[in-house]
């Protein structure tokens, strides 16, 4: 399949994606979430690092799942207009 086959293109276009993302942390929610994270004491330092951790992997799966859909369904639209 075609998808197979570009998997390569967009796994290094998913991590360059994730990398702006990373570069630029001043979305007003990752913002709120620091925030909150910093006066929370009820938190390790290790559970802090655990939970920061566990939002940029998950937005950065939220990336990959998102350009893969868009692809997919960019081709199939074109398949089926075209």
């Amino acid at each position: 399949m075609l998808i197979d086959w570009l998997e390569p293109v967009v796994e290094k276009r998913c991590g360059e994606l994730n990398e702006l993302m990373l570069e630029s942390n001043t979305s007003p929610e990752y913002a709120v979430f620091l925030k909150i994270l910093r006066i929370n004491t009820a938190l390790s330092n290790e559970e802090k690092f655990d939970l920061e951790n566990a939002f940029i992997l998950h937005s950065k799966r939220a990336v990959e799942i998102s350009y893969r859909s868009g692809l997919t369904e960019g081709m199939r639209i074109y398949r089926k207009d075209g």
